[in-house]
């Protein structure tokens, strides 16, 4: 009797997928799933047929190619440790977000992974995209781990993005949004999180260590908020030992402005946060922005390559009696 019943079960599945075809339509799996993509199928192909607001599921796999997303949907892995979408050539970046009307897309539970001068994710276009990235691994990619440009929203939740080809992420266009949340930036080649042009960014409860060339860096007139986080043992490239080379756990010019709020900086090659003065060895004053103090904020252990020695801590800030080389700010 098991026998005729496991027979009659496989029966059963193989009539189910050729009546499905190659993108079997999920009932047995996962309710909310509209298409599951197996391994060796096109996650592209299922984009494009599918209908706005669709769940796409992928199965437990490493999917070999390059993604344009230009409709609002939800991409689902199962598991950044079982899914995986990596390239193997040369192209702007493994998943592109990018559309002229608005959108809103939610990747989650896989890993990223690209080649030479590959971005991981980037999201771009006219339009406003919203965009939840959770529970991803974005590494190995030859340029930035996540690039988010124009008038793009992204929210990054319980992602890890690490050992990238340039900045683990890079806003640096008009009025881009990007909120992190329970992530880690980190062993990134350039800065962990650079902020430019009108963008803004709240790193809440979050982790950026260990990048090569810094922790954060924000220019022109961006604005971060920084709360109940860890900034640590950046700087540890190697333009990070010569004499004229700042690597800070913080760096800050333009009219960039920046609250810290409850917050940690340590181990930093240089400075533990400065501002681009002549004070804090630049070779101009290139800061009118502003940066505000909140809460209980520890910066120590800063200065680890000794090249402040001797500096002080200046400005008018309440770190005025730390060792030297922690805080350097007008």
């Amino acid at each position: 009797m098991r026998g005729v019943k496991l027979l009659g079960m496989a029966v059963t599945l193989v009539l189910y997928s050729m009546i499905t075809g190659p993108h079997a339509r999920v009932g047995f799996a996962q309710s909310d799933c509209a298409v599951l993509v197996q391994s060796g199928q096109s996650i592209q192909h299922a984009i494009n047929n599918a209908a706005a607001g669709a769940v796409i599921c992928l199965s437990p796999s490493t999917f070999k190619e390059t993604i344009k997303i230009d409709k609002s949907l939800t991409l689902r892995g199962a598991g950044r440790e079982d899914t995986t979408i990596k390239t193997e050539v040369s192209v702007l970046a493994v998943i592109l977000i990018e559309s002229d009307s608005d959108i809103e897309v939610k990747i989650m539970d896989l890993a990223i992974t690209g080649f030479e001068q590959t971005n991981g994710i980037y999201v771009s276009g006219d339009g406003h995209a919203t965009v939840t990235l959770s529970n991803l691994s974005i590494s190995g990619n030859g340029s930035d781990g996540l690039s988010v440009n124009n008038f793009a929203q992204v929210n990054l939740v319980d992602s890890q993005i690490s050992k990238n080809g340039a900045d683990g992420v890079f806003l640096y266009e008009k009025t881009a949004r990007v909120s992190i949340d329970n992530s880690q930036i980190s062993d990134n080649l350039f800065w962990g999180l650079v902020v430019g042009g009108a963008s803004q960014v709240s790193f809440i409860n979050s982790v950026i260590a260990s990048n090569r060339l810094g922790g954060l860096v924000m220019g022109d007139s961006a604005n971060a908020q920084v709360q109940a986080s860890i900034i640590k043992d950046n700087g540890i490239g190697y333009p990070c030992s010569q004499r004229d080379y700042s690597c800070n756990g913080i760096e800050i010019e333009g009219q960039a402005h920046l609250k810290m709020t409850n917050s940690t900086i340590k181990g930093s090659a240089d400075w533990g946060i400065a501002a681009l003065l002549r004070r804090c060895g630049y070779s101009s004053d290139y800061f009118i922005g502003q940066v505000i103090f909140q809460g209980t904020n520890k910066i120590s252990d800063n200065n680890n390559m000794g090249k402040q020695d001797g500096k002080g801590n200046p400005g008018n800030h309440p770190f005025q009696n730390l060792l030297d080389g922690q805080v350097c700010l007008p």
